[in-house]
């Protein structure tokens, strides 16, 4: 007997299971239209698809194998499936993940990724294994938020196109691993760290209360925004917290040859002199990086500390309530999600939750306004560090991780 997922509701939208006479032809017939039309893949991914698609079909196994098609309005826009991986026993691939164009913004992709974790785990697999490419950025976004590391990466021509393959691992074995060490004794570490310190002086503010009255450990300074030596002035002041560095470049220049290696270049001796220190982490802002983990992986080797992402400290960027543009979740950023989310998605030794935190003053320029100040108050709710002790997690810094 297969295991049973409950249609979900989305506003307009219904996530339910593959089956419906049409379903296969329209997942084939959507990847290979999207697909040429964003990314100018030729039939080659199309052809792909379907073999996928013609293996689901001609016979898997319910209890262990599913897929799943959202629709707007009784119209299908998106899809996911989840399969055995034939090779490697316990494992499950979430495969050709899709939300049409004309469904953007509603969530819907967050859902289908949900579907398809949650049935790994009622069947039993002890991880979930996924190939995607550099391009598809939103949805390397909604993998990174559950948890998934980067564990490979390769450049390759294929569907017509230069491409860099990446593979992402995600381990589901958590009920056993809420422990408050490894398997080797370690202490299982939580590294809570806040983004835009140094964005203004409002941000700097909320920042430093969710560290004293609160459970942040950590930030990343904006070298170059208008806070940045208020940040530094209340960093020499709380000398306990761990100070990265935030990256920041989103203009069409960072993919010009050599620009990423000078602006990081630049940033980083901004961020030595205005802290007389090394990083002690670093990430980007809007995670520019993440589309170009080996070009900045290569930049920040020689300071030998983690790049969010790369797999050294896994990172949980679900504690944000904008999970898409144009989309306003409140619960993300409240305590009882905030603590399911350490629960179920917390694996490694040492794990990086993500934050915003800040006050709100007019010099302020950020679609993420209200939210900083929602998110101070779930950061320093009384007794929210005692429950994340109780879920096996002692709090850290990326000084910690370096010690280690």
């Amino acid at each position: 007997m297969g295991i049973a997922i409950e249609p979900t509701e989305i506003d307009e939208a219904t996530i339910r299971s593959l089956g419906q006479p049409g379903d296969l032809g329209w997942v084939v017939m959507a990847h290979g239209e999207v697909y040429a039309r964003e990314f100018g893949w030729d039939g080659s991914f199309e052809a792909l698809v379907s073999r996928i698609v013609a293996d689901y079909a001609a016979g898997h196994d319910p209890a262990r194998e599913a897929a799943w098609i959202a629709e707007v309005h009784g119209r299908r826009q998106g899809c996911i499936f989840c399969v055995a991986d034939p090779e490697h026993p316990g494992t499950a691939l979430l495969r050709i993940l899709l939300v049409h164009p004309d469904a953007r913004g509603r969530n819907l992709g967050r859902r289908l990724v949900g579907a398809c974790m949650d049935f790994a785990r009622a069947a039993g697999y002890d991880r979930v294994r996924l190939w995607t490419n550099h391009p598809l950025v939103a949805a390397r976004r909604l993998y990174l938020e559950r948890g998934f590391q980067l564990v490979a990466e390769e450049a390759h021509h294929s569907f017509g196109v230069d491409l860099v393959g990446q593979t992402y691992e995600l381990e589901l074995g958590w009920k056993r691993q809420n422990l408050r060490v490894m398997p080797d004794g370690r202490p299982r570490r939580l590294i809570v760290n806040a983004d835009d310190f140094g964005l203004t002086e409002g941000v700097n503010q909320g920042i430093i209360e969710a560290h004293t009255r609160g459970i942040v450990t950590s930030t990343s300074l904006m070298v170059n925004a208008p806070g940045a030596r208020d940040a530094v002035r209340l960093a020499a002041e709380h000398p306990e917290l761990s100070i990265g560095l935030h990256f920041v470049d989103d203009t069409p220049r960072l993919d010009e040859p050599d620009h990423a290696a000078r602006e990081f270049a630049a940033q980083l001796e901004r961020f030595r002199e205005l802290m007389g220190a090394e990083p002690t982490h670093v990430d980007s802002h809007h995670h520019v990086h993440m589309q170009r983990l080996a070009t900045f992986s290569a930049l920040v080797e020689p300071l030998g500390v983690p790049l969010r992402g790369d797999g050294r400290v896994q990172y949980l960027g679900a504690f944000f309530a904008h999970p898409e543009v144009g989309v306003v979740e409140p619960d993300r950023i409240r305590e009882p999600f905030l603590l399911h989310l350490i629960e179920t998605e917390a694996r490694d030794e040492f794990v990086e939750l993500g934050c915003h935190p800040g006050r709100v003053t007019a010099q302020l320029r950020s679609s993420y306004g209200p939210e900083r100040e929602a998110e101070i108050e779930t950061l320093t709710a009384p007794g929210l560090g005692a429950k994340i002790t109780e879920l096996g997690r002692s709090l850290a810094s990326y000084r910690d991780w370096r010690a280690s």
